[in-house]
């Protein structure tokens, strides 16, 4: 190598050396405006554009002051950038394009998007700061993407005898689902599934109405989470159904029967299904209202990616059934490191039949039991004890002078020894079964927030039944935890919501 090959190298290198560190300074730069969205920072965001910026977007040129106050309007949750290319322009000053997938908030209202964003940077008396930004919205994947609004496709799944249909209105961003099948639930599910693909944690909220009289009281319309369009598949889903009952519904593994919570409200006008991680809560909302937190939570194992939809189901094989879901939103982000915030759910369970939510609050409650005349249940939250209807309703404080000690004897030896840990035994009155919490083999007394399985024995021939999955464990009972008439159980699960 020549002495001027050598130095023509050497400056080769030098320069490769000083795009790289541009483009990084630049794209930190670009990612730093991005957060400040993320976060609410309009100063910072501010700071980083430039006086006399352009901004284009779909609805044309805008200067800093427009931009800015529109900003004061936007929120971004999420987002992630691929295809970064980058274009030195001088020492100082360079343009990045790069494609990114952004969810977030405008105006009150959710949004996911796909956009190609090119900005110009340039240093100025050592500060960074944008001059040029331009979006330009990507093309949809397929024609589907464009005509399922927020989600990629549509599906019946299982066995259907009429084919379902979906329309997606994009004036009104409305989705009209009809649907056949005879029932989701058991072992395996057939109805139109409306539905998009994605990892993570997701949040699907929608106002539900019914389209016609309809002949089915179960018919349902449903917001579901899904590992896949098998029609065994495990799922979670909020679903109400045709005469106003509103559930919390899942399949916790493949083929396996679906178990439920009931809300106590009843016929909510919108819905919302959020998951996080592999734990399932439904939140409900009156005409008007904002959701709220309808209580308990069921564990569905998922890995990514898997489905997210709306979707409708006849309950019976022979008829088509059509709802209107509309004010859609759908967010999915990375999961949540915000602190966890506790909550109780009061419930009730039948030996047969499904859970029932009583009452939810934030806090812990604790020790809950039934009123001699079976109409009532008695807790326990912080100092104090209260009371509420079993059907569910507000607490009444109640005093401690009026409630009447109840004694169980130990009953620990009856219970099964079969590779649980079993603890908090408790006699029916006709005393024929006794019901009991479950923990891992490998537990060391009866702690609290645990995973455990709330169980019955019956006395007569040793037979176990599940009745319900939760995290709970000491405080999730007290005596009597059984209705006076044998066929209730009340108790507390616990969740953590960030």
């Amino acid at each position: 190598m020549t002495k001027v090959q050598f130095l023509f190298l050497l400056l080769t290198l030098s320069a490769q050396a000083q795009q790289g560190t541009l483009e990084k300074q630049i794209l930190a730069k670009e990612r730093q405006g991005l957060d400040s969205l993320k976060t609410g920072n309009l100063s910072e965001f501010a700071a980083l554009t430039a006086d006399n910026a352009i901004f284009i977007d779909p609805h044309g040129p805008a200067g800093k002051a427009v931009v800015l106050k529109n900003t004061s309007e936007f929120r971004l949750n999420d987002y992630t950038i691929e295809d970064v290319r980058f274009l030195p322009l001088s020492s100082k000053s360079g343009l990045i394009t790069y494609k990114i997938t952004e969810s977030g908030s405008s105006h009150g209202r959710q949004f996911e998007a796909t956009v190609y964003v090119s900005s110009i940077w340039q240093q100025r008396h050592g500060q960074w700061q944008c001059l040029f930004s331009q979006e330009t919205a990507a093309r949809p994947s397929s024609p589907a993407a464009a005509q399922f609004g927020a989600f990629e496709g549509h599906t019946d799944v299982g066995t259907v005898l009429h084919p379902g249909t979906a329309a997606y209105d994009p004036a009104k961003q409305t989705y009209a689902i009809a649907g056949s099948g005879e029932n989701m639930w058991f072992a395996s599910d057939a109805f139109q599934f409306v539905w998009k693909k994605v990892s993570g944690d997701v949040t699907l909220s929608a106002d539900i109405s019914f389209l016609g009289s309809g002949g089915e009281a179960h018919r349902k319309a449903v917001l579901m989470v899904r590992q896949s369009l098998d029609r065994d598949s495990p799922y979670a889903d909020v679903a109400r159904h045709g005469d106003g009952l509103t559930s919390l519904q899942a399949r916790d593994e493949k083929g396996a029967n679906t178990s439920e919570i009931q809300s106590t409200m009843k016929a909510p006008a919108r819905l919302r299904i959020v998951k996080r991680g592999d734990n399932f809560y439904m939140w409900v909302a009156g005409q008007g209202e904002e959701p709220q937190y309808a209580g308990g939570s069921l564990h569905v194992p998922m890995h990514d990616p898997f489905y997210v939809g709306i979707g409708v189901c006849a309950h019976n094989k022979d008829a088509v059934e059509s709802a209107l879901f509309s004010n859609v939103e759908l967010t999915n982000s990375a999961p949540s490191e915000a602190i966890a915030k506790l909550y109780s759910t009061l419930e009730t369970v039948p030996l047969s039949g499904d859970r029932r939510v009583s009452y939810v609050t934030q806090g812990r409650l604790f020790a809950p039991f039934w009123t001699a005349d079976g109409t009532a249940l008695v807790f326990h939250q912080e100092a104090r004890i209260e009371r509420i209807p079993a059907a569910g309703g507000q607490p009444q404080t109640v005093e401690t002078s009026n409630i009447l000690d109840t004694y169980e004897p130990p009953l620990e030896s009856k219970l099964p020894s079969d590779g649980f840990h079993n603890c908090f035994a408790h006699l029916s009155p006709d005393k024929q079964q006794i019901a009991f919490l479950s923990y891992s083999p490998d537990t060391t007394g009866c702690p609290e927030d645990k995973d455990v399985l709330l169980r019955v024995v019956s006395l007569a021939d040793g037979k176990v039944r599940v009745l319900a999955k939760f995290v709970g464990g000491r405080g999730t009972m007290d005596a009597p935890s059984w209705s006076p008439d044998n066929r209730q159980l009340a108790f507390v699960s616990y969740q953590w919501l960030p």
